[in-house]
This record gives structure tokens, sequence and C-alpha cells, in this order.
């Protein structure tokens, strides 16, 4: 049984809010007990905490005391310090004037969080902040053994992202971000959006979004809080949110799926089309898959993975300012032949080079971009993604990739997108940059020129399966990276998917050749779209009814949303599930 998925959520609940948010207004508090609550900061008035108790929405204000009418709510988050006293803080940082604070609140009492009740929060500190502040963020830290502790995260408009720690009585201090973040402290810029992702104790994964386009992935060694992997791309358009999952939607724990290669990350972006970049801690950005038709509602300003159908398959969900939920699910693609290489140069510092092509004559012909300055006007609107992975030996790759359309009246078919592989040397954020159709250009000349070296690496087909590369039909030697890929849930399962095996060699190219049974291609496919009355600005998955199915909380500019699974449906799955159960 398949069901359309605007069927698989109705409305639960709808509260409006006083006056308009932004995509920062949105929070979770997680209780020991399990239990989920809500908390909406709007940009001036009261806050909401909403509840849910049978069904049945209990929603209270919020008064954000001291906080004065007429400043600006920027962001709101909550964590809850497990591993240490048990308390709940919430963090709101707002602005008035030149001026900018973080202030914390918490419940006077060490009360059990089943006691838990806004009308209990005092502000047990204030800080007053020295830039104007962005994305609010909490994640737990390790130090030592048995030192656990939640901190919170801020990112601000002065280009760095600071460090909030609890110190005794209740007070907040701002730590050197280096002594529990060191990969923060590697670039400036305005990061819009952060998320990080801890596997057990060991390892953690952070992913950054900057406002103007970049991206970092890193694999930090927790232990030695050293950073050991770390990769760069640029999308030359803001990112408004990104999240990280893996594809086994119910074999997500951290704590358990230790796999790096498992963890994939949705972006989005303001003008550009949706990504997902696969495997891309372990593999960096070279695995793309672009989500069709997703910059076509105005701007995308939020996306989350969950699962909407109950198969065991993440699904995306994405929101955009035309009030439209855009709905995609994990799909076979069409038949395809493939030959793509994605070619890594060496030695970082050599000067740009233009390297010499010969596409064919079916092909567009080259199409040269100057990209001399990032703030200035560009002749092509279309966006390209610089990819780099940092290492110790400096290497950089670059690939160009056509990630959005230019035409809002142009709609690419689900599975389907045009990509350009550019055999370039860059050279920090200047460089000069040739867009090809060709696979068999070469970039003898120009390695030759910067004294430089070019490894090339060919996979199995085994691999190119496994590492889900999928391109478009083609019998010539044209190399398009081809539509919409993804691979299967859980293909992390050999040898070379084992961190330790792992060479940690990001000098190389990945080719792919031989057709792919449509049985074994499989992408994010545009299935569903649904309208709003109001543009999404933010969207969470949350178990609020404690019935153990994750409800979609979808916040409009002026109200929130709560979408519920269909109980009807998910009887017919179960059914269906139970007849098909061997005896």
């Amino acid at each position: 049984m398949t069901s359309k998925v605007k069927d698989d959520y109705e409305e639960l609940n709808y509260c409006s809010l006083d006056f308009q948010c932004n995509v920062y207004s949105l929070a979770v508090i997680n209780l020991k007990s399990g239990d989920k609550k809500l908390l909406a900061a709007p940009l001036r008035g009261n806050g909401l905490c909403i509840d849910m108790q049978h069904n049945v929405p209990i929603i209270k204000p919020i008064p954000f005391n001291p906080i004065p009418a007429d400043c600006d709510l920027v962001s709101i988050d909550a964590m809850n310090q497990v591993a240490r006293s048990g308390k709940i803080f919430i963090g709101i940082t707002f602005t008035k004037s030149s001026e900018s604070y973080l202030n914390i609140y918490s419940q006077e009492s060490d009360a059990d969080d089943a006691d838990f009740n806004v009308d209990n929060l005092i502000c047990c500190c204030q800080l007053k902040l020295e830039y104007v502040p962005l994305q609010l963020y909490h994640t737990e830290v390790f130090k030592g053994e048995d030192n656990i502790k939640s901190v919170f995260v801020l990112s601000g408009l002065d280009g760095k992202i600071h460090v909030y720690e609890e110190s005794p009585r209740n007070n907040f201090t701002a730590v050197d971000v280096e002594e529990y973040f060191p990969e923060f402290a590697t670039f400036t810029g305005f990061a819009t959006c952060m998320q990080c992702v801890n596997l057990g104790r060991k390892t953690r994964l952070t992913f950054v979004g900057l406002r103007d386009g970049r991206s970092f992935a890193f694999v930090v060694d927790l232990e030695e809080n050293k950073i050991l992997k770390t990769y760069l791309t640029d999308h030359d358009d803001v990112i408004t949110s990104l999240t990280i999952f893996n594809l086994n939607y119910h074999s997500a724990d951290p704590n358990t799926d230790q796999d790096i290669a498992n963890y994939n990350v949705l972006i989005t972006t303001a003008f550009e089309q949706s990504v997902v970049y696969r495997r891309v801690f372990k593999s960096g950005f070279s695995l793309i898959n672009v989500l069709a038709q997703s910059n076509l509602y105005d701007c995308c300003l939020c996306g989350v993975a969950v699962d909407l159908d109950l198969d065991g398959v993440a699904e995306l969900v994405l929101g955009t300012y035309g009030k439209r939920l855009l709905y995609y699910k994990l799909l076979p693609l069409d038949p395809t032949t493939t030959t793509t290489t994605i070619a890594t140069t060496a030695a970082a510092s050599a000067a740009p080079t233009n390297c010499p092509t010969d596409p064919p004559a079916t092909k567009p012909s080259a199409t040269k971009i100057k990209n001399s300055n990032r703030n200035s006007n560009r002749d092509d609107p279309a966006a390209h993604l610089t990819i780099s992975p940092l290492t110790s030996t400096s290497s950089t790759t670059t690939l160009k990739s056509l990630a959005s359309s230019s035409s809002a009246s142009t709609i690419l078919p689900a599975g389907s997108f045009s990509s350009i592989i550019s055999h370039s040397l860059t050279s920090g954020r200047q460089s000069t940059t040739t867009l090809t159709a060709s696979a068999s250009t070469t970039t003898t000349a120009a390695a030759a020129a910067a004294t430089t070296t070019t490894t090339t690496t060919t996979t199995t087909k085994n691999d190119v399966l496994k590492a889900g590369i999928v391109a478009n039909t083609s019998n010539n030697s044209s190399s398009n990276l081809g539509g919409d890929f993804i691979n299967v849930p859980g293909d992390g399962d050999d040898a070379d998917d084992n961190p330790d095996n792992d060479d940690d060699d990001d000098s190389q190219s990945i080719t792919s050749r031989n057709s792919v049974s449509q049985s074994e291609q499989l992408g994010f496919k545009l299935v569903e779209m649904k309208d709003l009355n109001e543009p999404i600005m933010a969207l969470q998955p949350v178990d609020l009814t404690s019935d153990s199915l994750k409800e979609l909380v979808v916040m409009t500019l002026k109200g929130v949303h709560i979408l519920q699974k269909n109980l009807h449906n998910v009887m017919l799955i179960l059914k269906e599930r139970l007849n098909a159960s061997p005896e």
C-alpha cells in the first residue's frame, strides 16, 4: 500500500502569533521524562510554550522579563543539563538600538523536569554582547571520562562563533572557542546555521553554513580535541539551513551508528536549488543530489529529514517563503550510463590556470566565468560549487556544478539536473575558472605550469553503486554528473566504509563506468507539495504527543502549525505489514 504524502499528515493544531518571527524563532525543550515542549519567540511580545496533553494543546505565554517591550528578539534555544544538574536553560538573544544581549532563564529551584513550569522561569544571567547575534545553538561537550555538559553556541555578525558554559550559581560565562570547538577557529564569516553530531564520545561531526555561501564539514577527534578532516564548498548564495541526517531513519542514533559514511547533509540556500551531500564526512562534497524544483517557490528557508510514510527511510521536507511545503522521497531513477570524473590537484598555492578543453560537437562550448571578486556582479546567474577538501597536504579539489535554475519558469524534471565538471587549479578565494562539459579534458598543461601533480584512481562498479553516483545517459566521453543520486540506506557495510581502513587521501578522482540497473539507482524526487497561508520560516519534527510518532511542526511568519500523522493511514500500514510478515 502506498499513500500520498499529503494524506499522511493532518492539521492537529494551529497557534497564531502576535508578531512575525524569523528562522531562529523555534526551539524544543527535551525533558528527562521524554516529553517535549515547543518554544516560539516572535520578534516582539511574549514568547509561547506549546504542550500537548491527550492531543489537546496547552499554550502558555512566556514573559521574558526583563527584556524591554521595544526590543527585537533574534533567536531562542533550550538545553537540558541531563548529565549534570538536570536543569533546563532557555537562551534568548535580542537587540535594542545598537546593543545586543543574551538572556538565560531557568527555574529557581532544582525541581524535577516533571514540575517544569514556564511561570517559574527567572532570568539567571544576562550577558551583554559586543556583536549582533544570529543562531543560538546548544550541544554536549566532553572533558575527561565523566565530565559531560551542555553549552550554548552563538554565531554573530562579528564573523566569529562564541561558546558559553555554565558556571557556579547558574551563571554563564564565555569561554575560548578552541577549548571545545577547534573547528570554529579555522574560519571567519557570518555563520547563519550550524549543527554538531557526537558519535559517542570519540568523534564529532560539525557542519557550518555561512552567509557568503561557504559551507564547512569537519570531523573532530573528541579525545584529543583536534580536527581530523575539513571539507569546504562554496555555493555563492546564503546558506539558510542545514540538516545532518542518516538515511536509515530508525537507526540514526549517533551513540550506536558511529560510521561517518552513513551521515549526509541537506543544505537549503536562498536562491539555488537545495542539495543533499552524500557521505560528506567521508567523501567530501563530491557526491551531490540536487533537489529539482526546490528553487521555484521563492527562497527555501528550512529543511528537515523525517520518516513521512513509516518505511524506515528518511524523506525530506522543505519549507519556502512562497508558502509551500515540498516533500522529497527516495525513489528509483531512470536507467543511465555514465562516465563521471572528479579531478583533484595538489598544491593549493598554484596559480589559477585555464585547462584545454575539447567538448564533443553535440555539447555546448566551454563557458568562462570570471570569479575574481566574491562581491562583484556575476555574468552567469547559475550557481556553482567550489569544493576544497583541506588536508595536511593542502590539496584542493575543484568541482563546478549548475545547482540552480536561473529562470523561475524552467522546471527541471525530477531525477535529472545539469552539471559541469571543471578541471582547473584554484588559489585562495580568487580564481578564474573554465567550465566544460567534457570528461576528456586533461590537466597536463596546467599541472606542468603549476608544478603540481594530479592523481587519478578508478573505482569498481560496486564502489560506484555504493557511493551513489548516477549520471545521465551518454555514449560518448562527455561528463555529465547525472541526475539525482543517493544510494540505498546501509551502504557503509564493507571495508571501504570503515574509518579505520580509510587512507584519508582526499587527492583522488572518482570515475564511474558502465550502466546501472534502475533498481540500483535511487535519488530524492519531488512527490508532493502542500500550500499554507503564510511564508514558512522553520520546520521541526518532534514527538509532542508521546505516541512514538513524530509530529511535523511548521512555523510560518505569524503562526505555528502542528501536523500529525494520519492515524487511519498508520493503522492501514501496520495492518499491511502484519499480513505480509511470515508466520
